[in-house]
């Protein structure tokens, strides 16, 4: 074996390591029943039995659109990410050593990326939509560490300054990749936040049940005046109007 191959071994394993010790890893083995209950697992097949009830949470959203198996594999990047046609998510291992936020709070992020990508077969990667995918991720994750009322309201705040300095409309959040994305992060700091508060201007409109349709018709229609029309009644130039004079009344 040459020395970089070596190398890469002994980083392959010692990164396995750090996973299964942070997330609490079992050893491959256990009975058919046990693994059955076990959602999320490494690359080598050890479970990730501290990770359980993230999933439970994640799946009191999405049902059936969570994946039965969830392969967490690490990254040495400086961000996580996930991949739908794996079912897997990638973690920075340095987001499963920091105190906080905590690696379940990284792992519900992503993992409430694939589950959206199910449910709206594929449309929620489409950059027109991903500030709704990044937003509702970033809700989610907050409440899988129930940490969602002081989430809402440092998120909400945060979206109406950025109201405030610039107005904030689909044209804006829906270009991502100039707005929210990691190259974008310097200029546009809170994009994410601003992202969230359409999705709590949505759930404050109805019910999360009224948003899962929404999310749904997404899917069938990757269209988002559509979607709003047949689940809020509303256009999108309607719909842009009540979000800004919601941020405007925070």
């Amino acid at each position: 074996m040459d020395p970089i191959s070596k190398l890469r071994f002994v980083t392959t394993a010692l990164l396995t390591s750090t996973i299964v010790f942070a997330l609490g890893g079992c050893a491959p083995g256990q009975d058919a029943s046990t693994a059955a209950a076990n959602h999320y697992h490494d690359l080598l097949g050890n479970t990730l039995e501290r990770l359980e009830p993230v999933y439970a949470r994640l799946q009191g959203f999405y049902g059936t659109s969570m994946p039965a198996r969830i392969t967490v594999r690490y990254t040495d990047r400086d961000h996580s990410v996930f991949d739908p046609d794996t079912s897997s998510v990638g973690i920075a291992v340095e987001h499963l050593t920091r105190a906080a936020p905590p690696a379940e709070s990284t792992i519900a992020h992503e993992s409430s990326h694939l589950a959206l990508y199910t449910l709206t077969h594929g449309a929620s990667a489409l950059e027109r939509f991903r500030f709704i995918d990044e937003g509702l991720a970033y809700i989610l994750a907050a409440r899988v560490t129930d940490e969602i009322e002081s989430f809402r309201a440092k998120a909400l705040a945060k979206a109406a300054a950025a109201h405030q300095q610039r107005t904030i409309d689909f044209a804006l959040v829906q270009a991502w990749d100039s707005y929210g994305s990691r190259q974008a992060h310097s200029e546009n700091p809170d994009a994410y936040a601003v992202a969230a508060s359409f999705v709590f201007f949505l759930l404050d409109e109805g019910d999360e049940n009224q948003f899962r349709e929404f999310l749904v018709g997404l899917g069938r229609s990757t269209d988002l005046e559509a979607a709003l029309r047949e689940t809020y009644g509303m256009s999108r130039q309607e719909a842009e109007a009540r979000w800004q004079g919601y941020l405007g009344r925070i």
